[in-house]
């Protein structure tokens, strides 16, 4: 009989594609994939947290937004994974904000500004 393994003895490089993977599953949305994960133990947690692993969280920020135009318009310097976390976690804190029908209210008009840069 083989031994069973635990998830948490995953070498971090095979967790972290794991874990990719389960929060780019759905094209569109939040990366909901990716709680099931977070929440299977605290050494997973804490090994997967925005605040532990923001590599992961600007990965997942490349895939989801086209980071091109905000590039060109902020300068590369944003361009490192801290600050690519943070904004994957604003814009999808605003775009939960924004409710169907609900799209000229002014609230919603300042969160699609702040969520969706405009044009070049």
């Amino acid at each position: 009989m083989t031994p069973s393994t635990s998830l948490d003895s995953v070498p971090q490089e095979v967790l972290e594609h794991i874990a990719f993977f389960a929060a780019t599953q759905s094209p569109t949305g939040p990366p909901s994939g990716l709680l099931p994960i977070l929440l299977s133990c605290r050494a997973i947690h804490q090994a997967l947290s925005l605040e532990a692993n923001p590599y992961l969280y600007a990965r997942i920020f490349n895939y989801e937004f086209d980071t091109d135009s905000a590039f060109r318009r902020l300068g590369s310097h944003v361009n490192v994974p801290r600050v690519l976390a943070d904004e994957l976690s604003k814009r999808w804190t605003h775009l939960k904000r924004i409710r169907p029908g609900d799209e000229f209210s002014d609230t919603t008009g300042r969160l699609i500004s702040t969520t969706i840069p405009g044009p070049d």
